[in-house]
């Protein structure tokens, strides 16, 4: 958050108008789901899902529900 918040990349993601999903897995031990809340925050009007099960990658178990949490969102 704090690299994205000082570069120019982060500030037009901040202040995008684009429906912005926001995926994370809450057993993710590389980035901790705390900032997934954060960035939630900093995106105006962004959604987020936090998948129990998952962890850093988009393994089988979690599969199907990042599949349908995706597709659900770029058919809106």
């Amino acid at each position: 958050i704090a690299s994205l918040t000082s570069s120019s990349v982060g500030s037009s993601l901040f202040s995008s108008k684009a429906p912005t999903l926001i995926i994370h897995g809450k057993e993710d031990p590389l980035i901790k789901v705390k900032n997934a809340y954060k960035t939630n925050k900093l995106i105006k009007d962004s959604k987020l899902i936090v998948i129990s099960d998952m962890r850093h990658l988009i393994e089988p178990p979690v599969f199907d529900q990042f599949k349908q949490d995706l597709l659900k969102h770029l058919k809106n």
